[in-house]
């Protein structure tokens, strides 16, 4: 990948943070539903809600190695 300027930072850190809060997000409902479900209110999450979530982790997670190799690109880039 190259690391051309810092709106791919900027970009990178943008998309970094919807992953973060759309994991959260999703998250927080299947806690819920699994509390609902233990309640005896309702099933809990299905197993696509689960191969959901899990995605959502992967994605997270590359776009922080994403951003984490872009600004230090950067930075060497800088020094460099």
């Amino acid at each position: 990948m190259r690391h051309s300027s810092d709106t791919e930072l900027t970009d990178l850190r943008a998309a970094a943070q919807a992953a973060s809060a759309a994991r959260s997000a999703t998250h927080e409902w299947i806690v819920r539903r699994f509390g609902a479900h233990l309640q005896g209110e309702g099933g809990g999450p299905a197993d696509a809600d689960l191969r959901r979530f899990a995605r959502l982790v992967r994605i997270e997670q590359a776009l922080h190695r994403q951003l984490d190799d872009c600004a230090g690109a950067l930075a060497v880039g800088v020094r460099g």
